[in-house]
């Protein structure tokens, strides 16, 4: 009897093992190469360009907003994590600013905001996690803004499905 009873509890966990289900990156831009630049849409006065293996971002006059729609839809009730690096230089005394702040990242799911992070100046790289819940399965909208010419860099962008 008890042989039974350990045999049936290997076997529950070996089945729930079995069935529990690996994170999956969904989305991601490493921004290693000029290449992944061009399933982005930049927008405004300024330049996106790969500098060290990073994404970096210099608006001239206005709000430089650098986006795109990933090709893939979330899932209704799936949770999701939003890792990437930034870095920046500091704006100066006196420099007008383009956008709300001088360097944000805003992530959208139709008409809802689901990151509208602004990022303080750091000479170091800085990670950054973010976490969600779908709501729907409509696309997500990402973009980077940039208020001003110094400098911010972006790395490493990923979106995964957490379980």
């Amino acid at each position: 009897m008890i042989r039974k009873h350990i045999f049936t509890a290997l076997l529950l966990a070996f089945t729930l093992h079995a069935c529990k289900k690996e994170n999956v990156i969904v989305f991601s831009a490493p921004f290693d190469a000029a290449s992944e630049l061009q399933s982005w849409v930049q927008t405004g006065d300024g330049t996106a360009s790969i500098d060290s293996s990073s994404l970096k971002l210099a608006s001239n006059r206005s709000c430089l907003r650098f986006e795109t729609t990933p090709s893939f839809r979330p899932n209704s009730g799936a949770t999701y994590e939003i890792s990437y690096k930034t870095k920046a230089i500091a704006p100066q005394p006196g420099e007008s600013g383009g956008c709300a702040g001088p360097y944000m990242l805003v992530i959208k799911q139709g008409s809802e905001d689901l990151v509208f992070k602004s990022f303080y100046a750091s000479s170091n790289w800085v990670s950054h996690t973010e976490t969600y819940k779908a709501t729907n399965e409509s696309s997500l909208n990402i973009a980077f803004l940039s208020g001003t010419p110094r400098g911010f860099w972006i790395d490493d962008f990923k979106i995964t499905e957490i379980n």
